[in-house]
């Protein structure tokens, strides 16, 4: 027993290794994507001409800029205040080709989780633990955030829906991992993918200069994941840019195991 509980200590705590890209490049993503235009699109810009927020991506709520509230949010998906790091991030795998999750530590089922789009799909105040942030929860914060009278209210609202923007996008984030793509829990902490990533910023950099964008439709947050295109059998469609990240990860790439 003693064992055990050593085993699975060691276990918890080396997770940011074994479940996500690293907490900092989630949260690099994200204000790079709310400070800058990509393909015509500026968060600053909607923000005020949309919402009416004159200060834009720096309009504070409860303290905090919405670029800051979207930057949290990547990391707030791993590690939420409050909550063991990282248990959410068992709910952070989708295999397109049997729509399956993390199948728990060496397939053992423990820890296992739901598939990433069953998690980002979850109904309203289901998610747990670590808070609520689903899709739906997402959608209802910003409907009260739109509709509320008194401004606390409002403003609380306002942020919990960039919050949790920023850990729908960390999800999606997540598709681009091959291990995460493919069941591979990737448990030691050096040659992964996404550590990788980490030790090689420039890269990164070079990347964003010619980013490559999803034109497919958009029907939720399910779409920017899986497309239900990708079979196993045809990897010739993940070449196209309307297929979601997760078909083109595991169709592309090898992971670690």
């Amino acid at each position: 027993m003693l064992r055990f509980v050593l085993i699975t200590i060691i276990l918890l705590s080396s997770q940011a290794y074994s479940y996500a890209l690293n907490v900092e490049t989630h949260m690099t993503i994200n204000s790079y994507i709310a400070e800058n235009n990509l393909n015509g699109f500026s968060l600053d810009t909607y923000l005020k001409s949309n919402l009416g927020l004159q200060s834009g991506k720096n309009e504070k709520f409860n303290s905090y800029a919405v670029w800051e509230w979207l930057r949290d949010g990547g990391k707030y998906e791993d590690k939420p205040p409050w909550t063991f790091p990282y248990l959410r991030s068992k709910n952070h795998f989708h295999n397109p080709i049997n729509e399956q999750g993390f199948s728990g530590i060496w397939d053992t089922g423990f820890l296992s989780g739901d598939s990433a789009i069953v998690w980002a799909l979850k109904d309203k105040g289901t998610q747990t633990p670590g808070g609520y942030y689903s899709w739906f929860d997402v959608r209802d914060y910003y409907y009260r955030a739109l509709t509320s009278t008194d401004k606390t209210t409002r403003d609380t609202n306002f942020a919990q829906t960039f919050r949790g923007l920023g850990q729908l996008m960390h999800l999606i984030q997540d598709m681009s991992v091959p291990e995460h793509s493919r069941n591979d829990g990737h448990y030691l902490p050096f040659g992964d993918y996404e550590n990788w990533v980490s030790r090689n910023p420039v890269d990164f950099v070079n990347a964003t200069a010619f980013p490559i964008f999803f034109t497919g439709s958009i029907s939720s947050i399910k779409s920017f994941m899986d497309t239900d295109t990708y079979t196993g059998l045809n990897p010739g469609v993940t070449t196209y840019s309307t297929i979601g990240l997760s078909e083109y990860s595991n169709a592309n790439f090898f992971s670690e195991d």
